[in-house]
């Protein structure tokens, strides 16, 4: 396993322009190899125990991921010679295409229209005629705008994204982003982790000030308070997740993400493993991690009828928007060390003992001070409010009938599923500022590089280029109703949601096909079987003739 001095892996494309000095301690993930050639030796002897075992993890992660991009590199070239020919054909770039090469990829069009004036950026994307990634949903493609916005305020959106062109590489979007948006601000960082501290430390003083004579509904008042105030302190842990708080001192980085991390009672090191595998397999089918991965029919087909009931119960209500509490109990499989590489077992176990400190001796206090009662309103419910938020900004950000789940392949395109695979919630500005700006996902899905204090101006920013393959919401009932009842199981051949009703058809269907398979692969197996002693027998009457004679 390569250390973090040992990681050198080049851009598949040949200008890297320049980015600042906390870029090195970060990687590009999805399409993009890992980018560490900056780290020069004797930072690597700064960086400590933690940074380096974290991204030996990661490198391990990344290596199939590598093996993927090697496979997909001949066929990309293709369509790069096919988009080449067409985008000749086509009058308005003819026109544009004097002042460029004559060899001009499709990546090249899309990062001029990117990086363009108003005005031209919107003739060109206007005029690109490029076919939709095949990761994209068929009948979505096939929609005039018309049909398309009435679909999308049937959805419950403001826009429906369109199919982002074949052949466009998340890296190349990446690298537009101004570098303003990477710039790291230490005394931004700090002050939007002071404000959330300060948020929480209002609910709390309320809850000390009015103790036992506080009624429920100012209880539950402050319940929400303290767990939107911890919802941004978490967004903190994500920045030093991401290397993107104080990336010069990088275990000090650490030590700090895993401390405001461990009231969640989350280990730190297990939840960056998983979020940078959801960000490398962004909807993958089978690969992506279970937090954000749909259900499917199959995996309904051999439920017992108590754990089908339970399943309904828990993602056909509004309970659903508390199922990060379930991802939350799944973690605890972190503890099985089996599932990590044996450099890394130290630094998972380090993970684990902040939260099980944070357990043993601040649950103790809050008992001793205010008996269960106290517990239940000084941790239980800002947590659970908490997860209502991580809950329902991960269910909006990654749900809905226009996002395909496509298996791992040629067939899977990493930008489509970042740019088109992701839907923005607007929010009301005082609540984005308390929620640390995690609404605007998309950034963190181009580049975990842009710390979250820039993720509103970084959407901005793609936004103005890329306004016509994006998804926007609000906050509406619609779309919650339709996150509730409607959008539940996934159905691949078809490519969209359906409810638990139309999935009972598809479960039927599915063990029929398994049933044949099963009877088929009986048949071959008997057929094998019954020729070997036919064989067998005239060889031993063959044998008995010669000797006679």
């Amino acid at each position: 396993m390569q250390s973090a001095g040992q990681l050198r892996c080049q851009p598949r494309h040949q200008h890297v322009p320049s980015r600042p000095a906390h870029l090195a301690y970060s990687s590009r993930l999805l399409s993009q190899p890992l980018r560490c050639s900056a780290v020069h030796r004797p930072q690597q002897q700064r960086l400590g125990v933690s940074y380096t075992v974290g991204t030996s993890s990661l490198a391990a992660l990344l290596q199939p991921q590598q093996q993927q991009l090697a496979l997909r590199l001949p066929q990309l070239q293709q369509l790069q010679q096919l988009h080449t020919q067409q985008h000749r054909r086509t009058p308005c770039l003819a026109a544009a295409a004097a002042d460029r090469p004559q060899q001009q990829t499709p990546q090249q069009d899309l990062a001029e229209s990117l990086t363009a004036g108003e005005d031209d950026q919107s003739d060109l994307l206007h005029h690109i005629e490029l076919p939709p990634s095949r990761s994209t949903a068929l009948w979505l493609h096939d929609l005039t705008d018309w049909q398309l916005q009435l679909r999308a305020t049937d959805w419950g959106y403001l826009q429906v994204g369109r199919p982002l062109p074949e052949g466009i590489s998340l890296n190349a979007i990446a690298d537009t982003i101004p570098d303003e948006h990477f710039q790291l601000d230490l005394v931004k960082a700090v002050g939007y982790l002071a404000m959330s501290l300060g948020v929480m430390a209002l609910g709390y003083s309320y809850l000390w000030y009015w103790h036992s004579i506080c009624p429920w509904w100012q209880q539950l008042c402050c319940w929400v308070v303290i767990g939107t105030g911890y919802f941004g302190v978490f967004q903190s842990a994500v920045d030093c997740a991401h290397f993107a708080f104080w990336p010069s001192r990088p275990l000090v980085q650490d030590l700090l993400g895993a401390t405001l991390m461990a009231p969640a009672l989350i280990s730190y090191e297990i939840w960056r493993l998983k979020y940078f595998s959801h960000l490398m397999c962004l909807n993958q089918l089978y690969e992506d991690t279970d937090a954000w991965h749909p259900i499917l029919p199959e995996d309904l087909a051999d439920l017992p009828p108590w754990r089908l009931a339970l399943l309904r119960i828990l993602s056909a209500t509004p309970l659903k928007f508390f199922s990060s509490i379930g991802q939350w109990f799944k973690s605890l499989e972190g503890f099985d060390l089996k599932l990590h590489p044996p450099q890394t077992r130290s630094w998972v176990w380090l993970s684990w003992a902040l939260p099980l400190g944070f357990c043993g001796v601040v649950w103790p206090a809050m008992i001793a001070a205010g008996g269960i009662g106290g517990w239940i309103s000084w941790w239980l419910g800002p947590w659970v409010v908490f997860h209502g938020w991580l809950s329902v900004l991960s269910l909006v950000q990654h749900t809905g009938p226009h996002i395909t789940w496509t298996e791992e392949g040629l067939a899977y395109d990493s930008a489509q599923a970042a740019i088109n695979g992701t839907v923005t919630l607007q929010l009301p500005k005082w609540l984005e500022v308390l929620l640390h700006h995690a609404n605007y996902h998309l950034p963190a899905h181009v580049s975990i590089s842009i710390p979250s204090y820039n993720l509103k101006a970084a959407h901005k920013y793609l936004q103005q280029r890329l306004g016509k393959y994006l998804t926007i919401t609000e906050w509406n009932l619609q779309l919650l109703r339709n996150l509730v009842f409607a959008w539940l199981v996934y159905d691949e051949q078809r490519q969209r949601y359906v409810d638990f009703h139309e999935a009972e058809e598809l479960v039927q269907q599915y063990k029929q096909q398994r049933r044949q398979q099963q009877q088929q692969q009986t048949a071959e197996a008997g057929g094998r079987g019954s020729i070997s002693p036919g064989s067998s027998s005239r060889g031993a009457e063959g044998r008995a003739a010669a000797a006679a004679a």
